[in-house]
């Protein structure tokens, strides 16, 4: 996420958020990271027709542990709009770099 920030120019915005407002947005990144990676891995296993993997059950475990993390980091505070647009507009340029890395494959 961190290349997504950078890519996006969003380093200073996130530096303006209220601590807790940026751990959760961190938290939010990680737990979208962390589905992203799982849910391709599971692809790659579903399209090559394998039986479920060993890194496929440590990315689901770390999705567990994102998930309560964001939980965590959030607990349940009112999320900004600005937030909220920081998070997408970087969740948005973390996909579209990772669509192009795998074009370059």
């Amino acid at each position: 996420m961190n290349h997504a920030l950078w890519g996006a120019r969003l380093h200073e915005a996130m530096a303006r958020l209220h601590p807790d407002i940026r751990a959760c947005v961190v938290a939010r990144y990680f737990e979208y990271c962390s589905i992203q990676r799982a849910f391709r891995l599971h692809k790659k296993l579903m399209k090559a027709n394998a039986e479920p993997s060993r890194a496929l059950e440590q990315r689901e475990a770390a999705m567990g542990v994102a998930v309560l993390f964001s939980q965590s980091a959030c607990n349940e505070q009112t999320y900004p709009r600005d937030a909220a647009d920081l998070y997408n507009q970087a969740a948005n340029e973390w996909a579209r770099q990772n669509r192009m890395v795998e074009e370059g494959s």
